[in-house]
């Protein structure tokens, strides 16, 4: 990989990342010429293009019935289903409790308790017109389908399911909510690929690197995509991000704050703001268990061979590296490994779900151009045959047997989760072990996967 002898770029300032050729995906840019019509419309023509990818990826038998059978185009008239996606996506990371038992709100007016919610909301509002509004949903702990949409608040109004106003205004909630999710994707795009570059550039020769590398495939392109498609263009959020100087201001303190206090034991809770909304509830199903798989994985990695010559030389590489950045706990190779997959790959067992709501009537802005479905699509078809924990992905010899029982400690997870919810509005009915998984494809899977 030549680009680890390159200079590195200065894109993030004290995170650094391989310099690569500035080159945007230009097939993204026609991949859709022309989306006419009403929302209703545009889904049918998204959801058709969609499939026609599927397909030229090799899942050749996937009908649209087996693809969107989770995502109907008229999520809008079931309140359930709603809330089903907030509480099974990291949507659930902005409710907050109510001075009401049992509700639970999710505040887009700009005075959510969350600030870090608050502030994306003002720089995606420097472009896009998204209304003043709270989501309010109906707790019921002791329910399977325990988070239901029950109305929606703005000016002072109550809006129910048949008013004219509920569709524009979960059209209003789900588009910015979704946009914001972006954002916070891209930027564990952005961790991983940095990670990733300072092991190759710091551990290069040894056993450990080819546990870092297991989660390599693809990350620079990912990083390629977010740098210059995501945040370089107007293509998506309707201004470039990365000459916004708020949210550059943001991003940096954003991977600060989320590498000096990052720890694998309480992340789940931590990351997506569970603490005050009952953590014991079956939040996003997979992903704490999927995370306690990773600790004990690189637990017992670490613990195999003595790795104090390879720590020394990481931490005081990111001493120097992260000297002005206000990283207190420089991370060593254990923690460096759990960032990495609990972010690269627990997380991003969820990042397909919620990007797929743009087939549905909920997602939709007068500002958001055709090439912005484009661009999108491009970006969320991948080819799956090849999960998170796979022989395949390892290449050494020292760390067979760990790598061995992360996989088969995965596929009991996957199994787990593809029947728990067999009784929800909100199914995983299509795949969850690896073998499952390569018969279809579906928008719905809890399986962690790069």
């Amino acid at each position: 990989m030549n680009c680890f002898k390159k200079k590195h770029d200065s894109y993030l300032k004290n995170f650094i990342l391989p310099l690569q050729a500035p080159k945007i995906l230009i097939d993204a840019y026609n991949y859709i010429n022309e989306i006419k019509g009403d929302i209703y419309e545009k889904s049918k023509i998204i959801r058709k293009n969609y499939l026609e990818q599927i397909h030229k990826a090799g899942y050749t038998n996937v009908t649209e019935d087996d693809l969107y059978k989770n995502y109907p185009i008229n999520v809008s008239t079931n309140k359930k289903l709603i809330g089903n996606y907030v509480r099974n996506l990291p949507y659930c990371k902005y409710l907050e409790r109510s001075e009401y038992e049992n509700i639970l709100l999710l505040k887009l007016d700009l005075n959510s308790k969350n600030e870090e919610l608050n502030m994306l909301c003002k720089i995606l509002r420097e472009k896009y017109d998204f209304k003043n509004l709270t989501l309010v949903f109906d707790l019921k702990e002791d329910s399977h389908d325990f988070l239901e949409l029950s109305h929606i608040t703005t000016n002072d109004e109550i809006i129910y399911i048949d008013d004219k106003e509920w569709l524009p205004l979960l059209q209003s909630a789900f588009t910015e909510l979704t946009l914001i999710l972006s954002i916070d994707h891209a930027i564990w795009h952005l961790i991983v690929a940095h990670i990733i570059y300072i092991s190759n550039r710091k551990l290069y020769f040894t056993d450990i690197l080819k546990i870092f590398n297991m989660a390599s495939k693809n990350v620079f392109i990912k990083e390629l995509e977010v740098k210059t498609l995501l945040f370089g263009t107007d293509i998506i959020f309707n201004q470039k991000l990365n000459d916004n100087e708020k949210f550059q201001e943001y991003l940096n303190k954003k991977l600060v704050i989320f590498i000096d206090n990052f720890n694998i034991d309480n992340i789940f809770e931590d990351y997506f703001n569970l603490h005050d909304i009952n953590p014991n509830l079956n939040w996003m199903p997979g992903m704490k268990k999927n995370i306690e798989i990773i600790n004990k994985f690189v637990t017992s990695v670490v613990s195999k061979k003595d790795l104090n010559r390879n720590n020394n030389i990481i931490i005081n590489y990111l001493s120097k590296k992260y000297k002005n950045s206000g990283i207190t706990n420089i991370p060593d190779i254990k923690k460096l490994l759990e960032i990495l997959f609990v972010v690269g790959t627990a997380f991003h067992s969820t990042t397909f779900e919620f990007t797929k709501l743009i087939f549905t009537d909920i997602f939709h802005n007068k500002d958001i151009g055709n090439i912005f479905y484009g661009v999108t699509l491009q970006t969320i078809v991948a080819n799956i045959d090849t999960v998170f924990g796979d022989e395949l992905l390892y290449n050494g010899k020292i760390y067979k047997k760990e790598v061995n029982e992360l996989f088969n400690d995965l596929e009991e997870n996957r199994k787990v989760i593809g029947n728990e919810d067999v009784e929800s509005e909100f199914k995983n009915n299509i795949f969850s072990t690896k073998e499952q998984m390569l018969k279809s494809y579906s928008t719905n899977t809890y399986t962690t996967y790069v």
